[in-house]
């Protein structure tokens, strides 16, 4: 600080110019109203045997609005929770014990061949993901992943629902 600044900081000058740059002012009810008026826009069930990940898609889709209905550990529950809470989407986990995924993904199609599955997968499951697609998976997501990139796929996989329902 050189002399110039002391004397200029002793009379208040460099008081007088900070208080020039006020912070914005933020409108806290109307961000509260904001947040509290999220709509749900679709109904979706959650299938992966880790819980930290089913909590980490929960808390992705929750923050953006949508319904999480059931969550299941394995293929063969997500077979018996798809027929009780009839989700619009289901995010499904590949490899899971008891039942994997595209055996769980099979059943649940055969029950309602318009079901509409994301698979959830790891990196260099390419085969798995193949397979998936052919029997019937709308779309997948490779883990790791962020968050905007499964919000992008359940757009995605819920707008091509709508065009074929609009279509049929």
């Amino acid at each position: 600080m050189t002399e110039r600044d002391n004397q200029s900081y002793r009379s208040g000058a460099i008081t007088e110019r900070l208080m020039v740059y006020e912070a914005p002012r933020i409108d806290w009810k109307r961000e509260e109203a904001v947040d509290t008026e999220v709509k749900v826009t679709a109904r979706i069930m959650i299938v992966d045997d880790a819980a930290f990940m089913r909590k980490r898609i929960r808390n992705i889709l929750v923050k953006e609005g949508y319904e999480v209905v059931a969550e299941s550990s394995n293929g063969r529950e997500a077979v018996e929770n798809y027929q009780e809470f009839k989700p619009e989407l289901v995010t499904m986990d590949i490899t899971m014990p008891e039942m994997d995924g595209i055996t769980a993904l099979q059943e649940i199609r055969s029950i309602d061949p318009l079901a509409l599955v994301v698979m959830v997968t790891a990196m260099g499951q390419q085969s798995m993901v193949i397979k998936a697609i052919k029997a019937g998976a709308k779309d997948f997501i490779v883990k790791p992943f962020e968050p905007e990139r499964v919000i992008l796929t359940i757009k995605n996989a819920l707008k091509s629902k709508e065009g074929e329902t609009a279509s049929a």
